[in-house]
């Protein structure tokens, strides 16, 4: 479907293509890491193991930190892929 070489720019396109849905937040959970520029969007699962009460905790954490909410609050995922990559790189668990 896309010619990229990340599926997080994949995401940042469909969510933008997909405007009318009004998406408030972004979580992603996976156990792949190629999801620049929305890397920081990401909790790593495990390939072998799937998901894990850790990986629970640290997506409500992601959801609840100041830096997120206040990325997605300003408009963050409107951003240019690169804007975007340095606006919510802080946004770490």
């Amino acid at each position: 479907m896309f010619d990229t070489a990340y599926r997080g720019t994949e995401i940042l396109a469909w969510l933008r293509e997909h405007r009318d849905l009004d998406v408030e937040a972004i979580l992603i959970l996976d156990d792949d890491k190629d999801m620049k520029p929305l890397g920081s969007f990401l909790i790593r699962t495990s390939f072998v193991f799937g998901l894990s009460e850790k990986h629970v905790a640290g997506a409500i954490d992601l959801l609840m930190h100041d830096a997120y909410t206040e990325f997605v609050r300003g408009g963050g995922l409107d951003q240019d892929a690169q804007a975007g990559s340095a606006a919510h790189s802080r946004i770490k668990v």
